[in-house]
Order: structure tokens, then C-alpha cells, then sequence
């Protein structure tokens, strides 16, 4: 690590075959880290390894003018903070630089949290994805190739494009598909912007039914959702019940063996 000066921005370098972030972040304090990325270790608290390692930057942290990082990581954990999600058990490798790059993952047993989108944590028996970014200024375009996940409720694949906007939860134009999904548990995958009173119950209407046939695309402004009366984007779900059953509300008839189509 280079300190910098009024000819040029501070600089480092780092390399390893096998790393464990852990012992790292609690030797912060004693490493010659810049203050705003010993806040950022505490605040992420990140843990796990990283193999084949190759890591390059230069400016000041967090924000440096140019960075290269590249590697395998295994069992890699994140906090929540702000708009990003907390992560833990994500197992891959990432391949970057201030421009653009691409993460692949290959996982099992992960969980995410995203306290600003769902309530729960979401738990997943197998997880992988090819995701890729590039950056264009200040802004952002995330692209989801590929995704495939399994839990004990929902399986099935997404793909989509996700671009930031300045003052806005940004654009999205998502497609995802369920082969596999079990009516009981899918309101953990209710976003919160869906209001309680709905997502209260949805919890107690559908005691039972499954699908093997799920659609969902949503496109839009993401300030805008659920985009009501279709305006400002678009939020489309249909799906195929198998014996499903409905307790519409406390003193009308439960309606079982329930075979259909279900849009909204």
C-alpha cells in the first residue's frame, strides 16, 4: 500500500492463493486500511474465503478511480446496508473493475436478506446465477442471466435487466418462471411495497395448493410499483392451481379441491 500525495492518489495491491476475511477485518485497526474502509469492514462485517485472490486500487477508498478484482470466494457473508442485500453461504467467483464485470455463483444452503423489499429472510437449498453490471457514469445496469434456486417452498429461474436512477429505486424489466411452488409458503416472496392488509391475507387465504406453472413479469419504475391501474409499468402474475384451497374470509365456506388459472 502506497499513501498518496498531492502528485498522485494512494495505491495498493493485493495478492493471495488463500485468504479468510475474518482474522482480516478484526486486524483492521492494526492494517494500514484508510478510515472510511475500516467503517465499511465493520458496518459489512463480511466473512468468509477467498482463493486466487488478485486485487489492484488506486484513489481514495471507497470510491477509487480505478480497481481490479479478481477470484473465488467460498461461504461469503454479508450485512444488509442500504439498498443492498445481506447474504450468507454464497459460494462462486468475481471478475471486475470499475467498469464492468460479471459474479458467478454456485451455492448451497444460502440466505438473503433484503429488509427493504422482504419481511423474512429468504432460505434457498440450491442457488446459482451469472450476473454481470457495467457502469456508465454514476449509473448502473445490472443484468441477471441465468438465475435458477430451489427452496423448500418455490423453484424455479429469473432473468431480467436492473438499471439505477438518480432519487429513484431505479427502472426493472424482470421475467421469472416457478416449476415448483407451494401455496403455504409463497407470501415470504411478497414484496413490502405490497400493502399489509394484502400481504395479511394472503398469509391465511390460501392454506393449501400447489403449482408447477408460475409467471411473473414485472417492467417499470420501480418508484412507481405496484404500478395500480397499470399505470407506469407493468405487474403480471399467472399461475396454474393443483388442489387448492381458499379461505376467502372468517364466516364464508373454505373452498377445497380448487383447479385452475389464477391471473392478476
Amino acid at each position: 500500500y502506497r499513501y498518496g500525495g498531492a502528485a498522485r492518489p494512494p495505491r495498493g495491491e493485493l495478492e493471495a492463493t488463500a485468504l479468510d476475511i475474518e482474522p482480516l477485518v478484526a486486524l483492521a485497526d492494526r492494517l494500514p486500511f484508510e478510515p472510511a474502509l475500516r467503517k465499511e469492514l465493520e458496518i459489512y462485517a463480511p466473512h468468509g474465503s477467498f482463493y486466487d485472490v488478485a486485487l489492484k486500487w488506486s484513489g481514495q477508498w471507497p470510491q477509487p478511480q480505478q480497481y481490479s478484482v479478481k477470484g473465488r470466494f467460498v461461504n461469503l457473508g454479508l450485512n444488509p446496508v442500504g439498498r443492498l442485500p445481506g447474504f450468507h453461504g454464497v459460494s462462486g467467483s468475481l471478475d471486475g473493475n470499475e467498469r464492468g464485470g460479471t459474479v458467478s455463483l454456485s451455492t448451497q444452503n444460502v440466505a438473503v436478506e433484503m429488509p427493504r423489499v422482504f419481511r423474512d429472510k429468504l432460505v434457498f437449498e440450491t442457488f446459482a446465477a451469472q450476473v454481470g453490471w457495467q457502469r456508465n457514469g454514476e449509473k448502473y445496469e445490472i443484468r441477471f442471466n441465468d438465475i435458477s434456486f430451489s427452496s423448500r417452498d418455490l423453484a424455479g429461474s429469473v432473468t431480467g435487466v436492473y438499471q439505477t436512477v438518480p432519487d429513484s429505486h431505479g427502472l426493472i424489466d424482470l421475467t421469472a418462471v416457478a416449476t415448483r411452488a407451494d401455496a403455504r409458503g409463497l407470501t415470504r416472496y411478497v414484496p413490502l411495497q405490497v400493502g399489509e392488509r394484502v400481504r395479511t391475507w394472503l398469509e391465511t387465504a390460501f392454506p393449501g395448493g400447489t403449482t408447477n406453472d408460475i409467471k411473473v413479469r414485472l417492467k417499470g419504475n420501480l418508484n412507481d410499483f405496484p404500478f395500480p391501474e397499470g399505470k407506469g409499468g407493468l405487474l403480471q402474475v399467472t399461475a396454474r392451481v393443483t388442489n387448492g384451497v381458499l379461505e376467502y374470509a372468517n364466516g364464508w365456506p373454505r373452498v377445497e379441491n380448487m383447479e385452475g388459472e389464477v391471473t392478476f
